[in-house]
């Protein structure tokens, strides 16, 4: 399996609101970032992608269900 598959911006966000409040910071994911993806080959989503997928997820759910 091809590492890109298994670090795609919506499973990191996944386990980031899955986690516990404080263990995935964004701290984190920018930390695997910059040790997985050092060459910006896109092995691992930034921090910038986790937040734009954030952002739809967040919209995607008002659209459903009107939440805020």
């Amino acid at each position: 399996m091809h590492i890109c598959a298994v670090f795609t911006d919506w499973k990191v966000l996944k386990a980031y609101d899955r986690s516990s409040i404080g263990a995935f910071k964004s701290s984190t994911i920018k930390a695997l970032n910059t040790v997985l993806d050092e060459e910006k080959r896109g092995y691992f989503p930034s921090a910038s992608a986790i937040d734009r997928m954030q952002k739809l997820l967040d919209n995607h759910a008002m659209e459903l269900i009107g939440w805020e």
